[in-house]
């Protein structure tokens, strides 16, 4: 994994990072769960991953793992018991987050390089 992407929690990377997952899981909080989401938001992330023309490459492989463990032990406090899927964008001029029925969040690039 890039030098620049290994944080622990008290850097304020991770904290920035931490503070914007958080906002982008509001929507998932906020209204409960129906049946069909968990499929819906697998759907869309598909699909969105599909048009972004999203790839596996060892350095992504890496930073989207980063990003799983820190959106788990953010989630892993929530009384919601959903799943929850972290998707990552390249994409340097994507500075967001989005979040997707499901549990299924996006994370942009420029957000990443941002933090």
């Amino acid at each position: 994994m890039p030098k620049h992407i290994r944080t622990r929690s008290g850097n304020p990377s991770y904290r920035i990072l931490h503070t914007l997952l958080s906002f982008a899981l509001i929507p998932a909080i906020a209204s409960p769960q129906a049946p069909t989401e968990p499929v819906l938001g697998e759907k869309l992330a598909h699909e969105y991953e599909k048009q972004a023309g999203l790839g596996n490459t060892p350095e992504l492989d890496g930073i989207s793992g980063y990003i799983n463990s820190v959106g788990s032990r953010l989630t892993s406090v929530l009384s919601s018991h959903l799943q929850y899927h972290f998707v990552f964008d390249l994409n340097p001029a994507f500075k967001s987050a989005f979040a997707l029925p499901g549990g299924y969040i996006i994370v942009g690039g420029g957000l990443l390089a941002l933090t």
